[in-house]
């Protein structure tokens, strides 16, 4: 892993400090992989992360989650476009960002990151990503997958006590 990574921890699930380093602009098309709220909290107070890059007004968002109650009411709150599922195989995950030229992808989807790493073809479209990974053996797929869409990683974070969660954040450089 390259010494220039800057490293951090992360002990708030408050969208705006747990995916800080990942900011989206008003030409961003934004794939939220697990966007439903993390607790009664943080629904309660609307903390969650299609708030948080909706805010940023981005060209395109598609927030995807299984939790049929958290879809509806984000459906019925922002209007953006929500849709119920869990996340099943590469193809899946590959179809979603081919068809909407996805730029940044946000994933937080407990174990299914794995679906994400075994994509095998090239996403030219894709920007920036900010992935939590469960897992060494999950957490270095995340990265050869990262290096496989000629991306660099600029950031890793510790997921607060937990030493095998991280979130991993990448882009493409200028060229």
């Amino acid at each position: 892993m390259d010494s220039n990574i800057e490293r951090g921890r992360v002990c708030d699930e408050n969208p705006s400090i747990h995916w800080a380093h990942m900011p989206v602009d008003s030409q961003s098309r934004v794939l939220d992989l697990g966007c439903a709220f993390w607790d009664e909290p943080l629904r309660a107070d609307r903390l969650g992360t299609p708030y948080f890059y909706l805010g940023q007004k981005p060209a395109f968002y598609l927030g995807i989650d299984q939790n049929n109650a958290d879809i509806a009411l984000l459906t019925h709150e922002l209007g953006a476009h929500f849709l119920e599922a869990s996340i099943d195989s590469p193809a899946q995950i590959c179809d979603w960002i081919t068809a909407h030229s996805i730029t940044h992808i946000k994933s937080d989807i407990e174990g299914a990151e794995e679906h994400l790493a075994a994509i095998e073809n090239a996403l030219p479209s894709l920007e920036a990503v900010a992935i939590e990974t469960h897992g060494d053996a999950t957490h270095r797929k995340i990265c050869d997958w990262i290096e496989r869409q000629a991306m660099t990683i600029y950031r890793i974070d510790q997921q607060g006590d937990c030493p095998d969660v991280f979130i991993v954040y990448a882009k493409k450089l200028p060229t």
